[in-house]
């Protein structure tokens, strides 16, 4: 079985930008914190007319659009999502995304290495301890990491969504 890291593109020109977050601090949530989170959401987002929306937000937390959405659904049924609505005022354009809670999945490989400062250099997954899971985060990384597995990748890029990339995390 195969597994892909899912990430944003950054070099889409005029992105949108969530208003009031400063720098590229990632914030986690899991499943277990489903409580805490209020059933809506609003973030505020700068842009103009021509602001492009991605399908894929990767920071500051994991969004995925309405549509990206129902993929996700066929492919993993125990993720948990909370509605976030992206509300630029200036042009009054509001868009709704959903905030994924995924499970936190202990299994890194022992043959994962990492820098001296403890940031992992190359990801390798323990096929034993990865079980059923199709979508979910590594649990031990100082990175957040959104892992999607191939047919999921392939779908995704079998249809029109924005703002996305793969890249093959190795298994073993």
């Amino acid at each position: 079985m195969k597994y892909f890291i899912m990430k944003q593109e950054k070099q889409i020109g005029n992105l949108i930008k969530l208003r009031d977050f400063k720098g590229n601090k990632h914030i986690t949530f899991t499943k277990d914190q489903e409580n805490k989170l209020n059933d809506v959401s609003t973030l505020f987002v700068t842009g103009n007319q021509d602001s492009v929306y991605t399908d894929f937000i990767e920071n500051p937390l994991f969004l995925i659009s309405d549509e990206l959405k129902k993929i996700f659904e066929i492919y993993e049924h125990t993720l948990l999502y909370k509605t976030v609505v992206l509300s630029n005022i200036q042009e009054k354009v509001q868009k709704v995304y959903h905030m994924v809670l995924t499970d936190k999945i202990d299994c890194l490989s022992d043959q994962t290495t990492f820098y001296k400062n403890g940031w992992e250099k190359d990801i390798v997954l323990d096929k034993d301890k990865l079980q059923n899971h199709n979508i979910f985060q590594i649990e031990g990384t100082t990175g957040e990491y959104l892992i999607v597995v191939l047919d999921m990748a392939e779908s995704i890029l079998r249809r029109d969504f924005v703002g996305m990339s793969f890249e093959e995390i190795e298994v073993i």
